[in-house]
C-alpha cells in the first residue's frame, strides 16, 4: 500500500496502549510524502511508554510525525511515562502539522528538540485559519529552541 492510502482513512483506539516495550517510529514522518492525513480518535484512552528519540538527521517526532492534507486527530492521551526527542518538530502528538484539526488532547510527558518543541504540538504551518488545536492541554516536560505550541 502506498502512503496516499491512508490518507482518508478512519482509525479508533478502542483501549489504553503501552508501548513501554517497543521503540516508536511516528504515523507520517520524513516528509510530507509520508504524512498522515486521516481521522484518528483515541476514544479518551492513554497511550503510555511513548518513545522515539532521533538523531541531528532526523525530525518530525511524537506519536504522529507529519501531518498533512485534511485531517482530524481527537481524544488522545500520551501517559507521563513517554519520551519524544527529535532534532526539529517534536511534539507529543504531533511534530509538525497543516490544514487540519486537534481537539481534547493531552501530553504529561517529555518533550525535546532543538528547535520546534511543544507539548501538543512542535509546529503548527500555514496560517491559523487552516488549522485549529482546541481543548488541549499540556502537564508534561518541554525544552527546545523554538515553540509554536506547549
Amino acid at each position: 500500500m502506498s502512503y496516499s492510502t491512508y490518507r482518508s482513512l478512519f482509525y479508533e483506539q478502542t483501549a489504553n496502549i503501552d508501548l513501554s516495550a517497543y521503540y516508536w517510529v511516528a504515523i507520517g514522518y520524513l516528509s510530507s510524502s509520508r504524512s498522515f492525513g486521516g481521522y484518528y480518535n483515541g476514544g479518551g484512552y492513554t497511550i503510555s511508554g511513548l518513545y522515539t528519540t532521533s538523531s541531528s538527521s532526523y525530525t518530525y517526532q511524537g506519536l504522529f510525525g507529519y501531518v498533512s492534507s485534511s485531517w482530524r486527530i481527537e481524544n488522545v492521551n500520551i501517559g507521563a511515562d513517554s519520551y519524544v526527542r527529535g532534532y526539529e518538530y517534536a511534539g507529543a502528538i504531533a511534530g509538525y502539522i497543516e490544514y487540519g484539526q486537534i481537539t481534547n488532547c493531552s501530553n504529561n510527558g517529555t518533550v525535546t528538540a532543538s528547535d520546534y518543541a511543544g507539548g501538543i504540538v512542535g509546529c503548527a504551518e500555514r496560517p491559523s485559519s487552516a488549522h485549529e488545536i482546541s481543548n488541549c492541554y499540556n502537564t508534561g516536560y518541554i525544552e527546545g529552541g523554538k515553540s509554536d505550541y506547549s
